[in-house]
């Protein structure tokens, strides 16, 4: 098995494993039980899809139209993921930052309001 795709979730992992499936590639997603080990946070970049090595060029074909909304599914084309903005979108570092920063603030408010209490 080879790894063609990092996910943002096990969510998107699985909507690209039956994608794969859909076109006859046995796939398999990765990533359940790391995620839990993270606690009530979601954690992010644990989630992958493999296939057999001798399907890796044409998952990556299905998986570049997939990404580019160029994907064609019984006449109707996906939506393309590029009308989210990139500070809300999983994929980008910039998210994550800010991701983060929200829960740092969030952190660091709750500690002054038990400290203040």
């Amino acid at each position: 098995m080879q790894l063609v795709f990092k996910a943002g979730n096990i969510t998107e992992a699985q909507i690209v494993k039956g994608l794969l499936e859909s076109n006859g590639i046995e796939a398999y997603a990765g990533g359940y039980y790391l995620q839990g080990g993270v606690g009530g946070i979601a954690s992010m970049d644990f989630a992958n899809v493999q296939v057999a090595e001798e399907d890796v060029s044409k998952a990556r074909a299905i998986i570049d139209e997939y990404e580019h909304g160029d994907l064609q599914t019984n006449g109707a084309t996906t939506p393309s993921t590029s009308s989210i903005p990139a500070k809300l979108s999983a994929k980008t570092s910039e998210g994550r930052k800010l991701f983060l920063v929200i829960i740092i603030s969030v952190v660091i408010g709750a500690l002054f309001y038990l400290m203040s209490a």
